[in-house]
C-alpha cells in the first residue's frame, strides 16, 4: 500500500529578474538541491545523483511571463509557453488534462484529480502568476 501525507510542494523564490513560482512532483526534499543545481538556466556542476535514478523528481519553474521550465530525469529540460494550451504534471495529470480538455479551469482540474486519482487528494496550493509580486519569498529548504 501507499502512505499519503500532506506537504507543500510549491513556493515562490526570487529569480534573476522576477519572482518565480517553483513546484515539484515526486519527493519534496529534492526541491532545494534541484533548484540550487538548475540556478535559473545556468546549471552548476553535475545534476544531483537522485535525478539519475528511478527516484527522480520533476522541478517546475513558472515565470510571470507564462514561461514554464521543466527539469526532469538526468537533467533533461524543456520549456513550455504556459499561455498556450494547458498542461498538468504529477500523479493525477491524466485526470486533470481530461478535465481541462472539456473546459475545466486549472483549479477545478486539480480538484477533480484529487477526487478521482488514487495517488492524489491531500489538498493543493495555488499561485496566480499575474499576482506573483504579492507573494512572499520562501526558502524551499523550509517547506
Amino acid at each position: 500500500g501507499n502512505i499519503k501525507c500532506a506537504c507543500t510542494k510549491l513556493c515562490v523564490v526570487q529569480g534573476p529578474n522576477s519572482k518565480v513560482a517553483v513546484a515539484i512532483t515526486g519527493t519534496l526534499h529534492h526541491m532545494a538541491p534541484l533548484l540550487d543545481w538548475w540556478n535559473f538556466a545556468n546549471p552548476v556542476g553535475e545534476v544531483p545523483v537522485f535525478q539519475k535514478t528511478n527516484d527522480w523528481s520533476r522541478l517546475i519553474l513558472a515565470y510571470p511571463s507564462g514561461l514554464v521550465e521543466v527539469i526532469e530525469d538526468h537533467g533533461y529540460t524543456y520549456r513550455i509557453d504556459g499561455n498556450k494550451g494547458f498542461y498538468a504534471f504529477g500523479s493525477g495529470r491524466e485526470v486533470a488534462i481530461g478535465a481541462m480538455a472539456v473546459g475545466a479551469t486549472a483549479e477545478i482540474a486539480v480538484r477533480t484529480a484529487a477526487a478521482w486519482s488514487a495517488d492524489c487528494g491531500m489538498g493543493f496550493d495555488r499561485v496566480v502568476l499575474e499576482k506573483l509580486d504579492e507573494y512572499p519569498i520562501q526558502d524551499p529548504t523550509m517547506l
